[in-house]
């Protein structure tokens, strides 16, 4: 059916219409009105294009006619029946009026959304009436002046009977020749019409004229060159030849006419009630001759009897054209149309009836014959209210198909109203929705259920978590939230693969959808995370519950003769104890089960507010670091990495730091991690990448020995859509050389974002940018990741620099990932060092550099600029290596 918000389907329904339609919107509560929607006739009348659709009234109008509609419009908001008013505007300098039907549209709530402005331009049958009242005063005149005036009066009441009755314009325009012939016995009529589009007059009719003769007057060219007929079409005014011999210039044309025994001729416009030319008048005659005031008059009253007669014909041509405009769109649309008496009775279908329920339609039958025995009631009550209140509504209910079987329809029924107001009767526009609610179902499912589990996911839990609430405070029950995370489930899907991975969360949302069943519902939020809501319970209940739950985990899986042992750690917030809002009650559950991770694995643990302790501390942090960047707060230091004879600064590694106007210097690892937590640490790492290139492309210009610049990137920003092309536009800025740029990523994000990060990584290495691995040794990478990444630089997590000397294990490790970086012919740093005793263990190893407070603590810019002066004296800095 047609809904409003479809405007191509309004548009279809609108452009059969010869009136103007406009749909418009009602905007702010009734006060403003917006163009939804307007047919071909609308904008073809009434001088609009299609852009006006969206626009305000108030923009579309001139300010008199807005104020004007704004005060009908806005009572026609709070009207239940239809308004109807008349204006008059003035379009192309040509004043024309104008009848509106205003019928307010309501939707299920019973508020007017919509108002459907039905405008009919009356200007021509306004005119029309008013030339006509002026005939008739010119015929009694005419007769009061001239008794023997009564015959053609008579007949020229004929010619408008004729008129009124359609007959054909041939028959009207004989009677129009015989009675001006009879009037003026010398003359012969002849009537051209326009042709507006080739600029000519087309010959139509003439009683007595020669076939010679019409065949030369056949096609005249509508031009200002003419001298008769085409020069009064030219120039809408009467062209009067009273002597074709001595007046007529073209000899050509008055070899013809005198050749014909024409000797003069009068031609008059025939226009219509908007000053539109139609057609002329001409008359002929065998002798010189020119009008007097009666015959003058004479040929005005028959001039505008035939432009009468052509404007009837254009109006039926107009209205059979838009008849059959309407039989085709009723006849092939696929919606099904309807015709009902106010009884139920239905009247008329179109042809998509059998297309739709597999038979004709058998007329004279009440609609509800076929109506599901359950729909009929709703059904009724829906018609009586159509009966009752006069106004279009919307109906779904389920019709018997020839076959047995039932279809559902989606109907909008519209009342058609007599001129008393009474309903003449129902028209009824339908479709089949059938397989779209199918469809629709379908896609509710795959919206609201995880398609690998089966169990409603996140958008699910988000939309029905309300309800739950809502539930517990009325019956004053307490709610359980569980957040539960498997542990070691990437360990699974790594050794055995993603779809055997599948296949164990199969398995456990199995188990947790029987554990909740009766008390509670289960949710997969993602990948190995999952959320149960348990209603009414208690503390010994929830304590319960929980022992078998993690029963469940106890029991391993058997998944392709393998036996998997899997558990998981779950955290607990209560309402209403922890929250009232499901943001803070699935918040604190997933603080739980963190601290459920902390703790071993395993297990679980309830939401305690100390958890949460700093949440002002927190809060306020976050407020203070959205606006330091703003206020200038943010700054860098430096690190230097030397070669591990410490001769060359390699490399400097920009570190970034916040100090604070009131509490001072804080320490990154404070706002750091909050930076991430919130998303500011993307805002903060794209200051720290154009701030820290700038620095370095300054001391270059400065005519400082080239050094590589440092810069750590958090997951986040490795995570942005946009990282490559935003370091590439930071590189045209500055200048800054890619090469001279070394990225450092922790080996825990290269391991989590595997897949996410490599095609930025690879983009970026194609430019000539460096990585560096932070924190080697950490996170359990292994050497496929180095030769996947094509990583440049090792980072020996400081941990391990740490243990050098004390710790066996330590030393191992850090000779070990020096011997794997020079295998896979890396450079290998090592963090932290601290000690001479650390340092020369490295030398021995062949560690390629060494970073720092042995060396060098990280300082401002401005002493990075005095250490590198006073290398410089000592041993030239060199650019940096590349292994």
């Amino acid at each position: 059916m047609f809904r409003i918000e479809d405007q191509t389907e309004i548009n279809t329904l609108f452009n059969g219409f010869l009136d103007m339609m406009f749909l418009m919107k009602v905007v702010d509560e009734g006060k403003r009105f917006q163009y939804a929607a307007a047919n071909d006739s609308a904008l073809k009348f009434a001088g609009i294009k299609r852009d006006v659709i969206g626009k305000f009234m108030e923009e579309v109008l001139d300010r008199k006619l807005a104020e004007e509609l704004q005060e009908v419009y806005e009572q026609a908001v709070f009207s239940e029946e239809s308004i109807q008013f008349e204006t008059e505007t003035f379009h192309k300098g040509i004043l024309q009026t104008a009848v509106t039907c205003l019928t307010p549209i309501h939707n299920q709530q019973g508020e007017c959304t919509h108002l459907l402005a039905s405008v009919k331009d009356v200007t021509e049958s306004k005119s029309i009436a008013e030339k006509l009242e002026r005939s008739e005063e010119q015929y009694r005149i005419l007769y009061a002046e001239q008794k023997n005036a009564e015959s053609l009066l008579i007949g020229q009441k004929l010619i408008l009977e004729m008129i009124a009755k359609g007959c054909s314009l041939k028959d009207v325009f004989k009677a129009i020749s015989l009675n001006f012939e009879a009037a003026m016995p010398q003359s012969e009529v002849c009537i051209h019409l326009a042709n507006e589009r080739d600029k000519r007059l087309e010959y139509f009719y003439s009683a007595n004229l020669s076939e010679s003769f019409i065949q030369d007057i056949h096609q005249i060219e509508i031009s200002s060159a003419e001298e008769s007929c085409g020069r009064a079409a030219f120039t809408y005014k009467s062209v009067i030849l009273m002597d074709i011999g001595k007046e007529l210039k073209n000899d050509k044309k008055k070899r013809m006419a005198l050749q014909h025994g024409v000797r003069a001729c009068w031609s008059n416009p025939i226009l219509s009630s908007s000053n539109q030319l139609l057609g002329i008048l001409a008359v002929y005659f065998k002798a010189p001759s020119s009008p007097d005031e009666k015959e003058w008059g004479t040929m005005e009253a028959f001039s505008h009897l035939a432009g009468l007669a052509i404007e009837q014909k254009q109006k039926e041509e107009a209205l059979r054209k838009s008849e059959a405009k309407f039989r085709a769109m009723t006849e092939n649309v696929t919606d099904l149309i309807v015709t009902l008496d106010t009884s139920g009775k239905v009247k008329y279908t179109s042809p998509s009836y059998k297309l739709i329920f597999g038979a004709e339609a058998n007329l004279g039958n009440s609609f509800l014959t076929y109506t599901h025995p359950e729909d009929i009631p709703a059904v009724s009550d829906k018609f009586r209210d159509l009966l009752n209140d006069k106004k279009p509504l919307e109906v779904q209910f389920r019709y018997l198909h020839a076959d047995g079987h039932y279809v559902t329809i989606e109907a909008r029924a519209m009342p058609v109203l007599k001129e008393s107001g009474d309903i003449e009767n129902i028209v009824v526009v339908a479709r089949d929705i059938t397989e779209r609610n199918k469809h629709k179902e379908l896609i509710k499912r795959m919206a609201y259920q995880d398609q690998l589990t089966g169990l409603p996911n996140r958008r699910s839990f988000t939309e029905e978590f309300e309800g739950h609430l809502r539930n517990a405070e009325n019956k004053s029950q307490q709610l359980g939230v569980l957040f539960l995370d498997l542990d070691r489930f990437k360990f699974i899907n790594d050794s055995l693969g993603h779809s055997f991975g599948d296949l164990v969360l199969k398995e456990v949302s199995l188990r947790l959808k029987l554990f909740t069943r009766g008390f509670g519902r289960v949710y997969r939020m993602s990948g190995d995370e999952f959320t149960i809501i348990l209603e009414d319970i208690n503390e010994e209940k929830l304590k319960r519950k929980m022992t078998n739950l993690l029963e469940i985990f106890s029991e391993p899986i058997f998944i392709k003769d393998e036996m998997i042992h899997i558990t998981a750690s779950i955290g607990v917030s209560i309402f209403p104890l922890d929250g009232h809002d499901p943001k803070a009650l699935l918040k604190n559950a997933d603080l739980a089960m963190y601290r459920a991770k902390e703790d071993g694995k395993n297990t679980y643990q309830y939401y305690k507010s100390a958890l949460d302790s700093n949440s002002y501390e927190r809060l306020l942090m976050e407020n203070e670091l959205h606006g330091a960047i703003e206020n200038d707060e943010l700054l860098l230091h430096y690190q230097p990495r030397f070669s591990i004879d410490r001769t060359s600064i390699i490399a400097l590694e920009a570190l970034i730091r916040w100090k604070h106007p009131r509490w001072g210097m804080i320490s990154p690892g404070e706002f750091i991690p909050l930076a991430e937590e919130t998303g500011l640490i993307t805002k903060i790492g794209a200051w720290v990448i154009r701030t820290a290139c700038r620095q370095t492309k300054e001391w270059m210009d400065n005519g400082y020995p080239p050094v590589r610049i440092a810069i750590n990137l958090s997951a986040r920003q490795f995570l942005q859509r946009d990282l490559v092309a935003s370091i590439q536009s930071v590189l045209k800025e500055t200048g800054l050389p890619p090469e001279f740029v070394e990225l450092e990523i922790t080996e825990s994000t290269l391991m989590k974002y595997e897949e996410t990060i490599l095609f930025s990584i690879e983009q970026l290495k194609k430019m000539g940018v460096h990585f560096a691995l932070d924190d080697f040794g950490t996170g359990y990478s292994s050497m496929g990741y180095l030769k996947k990444f094509h990583i440049d630089t090792l980072k020996i997590d400081q941990s391990f620099i740490r243990g050098i000397g004390t710790e066996t294990d330590d030393s191992a490790i850090a000779t070990a990932i020096i011997t794997l970086a020079h295998s896979l012919k890396m450079n290998v740093v090592a963090e932290g060092v601290e000690t001479e005793e650390q340092y020369n263990y490295l030398k021995e190893k062949n560690c390629n550099e060494i970073q720092g407070f042995y060396t060098c603590r990280p300082m401002e810019a401005e002493k990075i600029e005095l250490l590198i002066i006073n290398h410089m004296t000592k041993v030239k800095a060199i650019k940096p290596i590349t292994v």
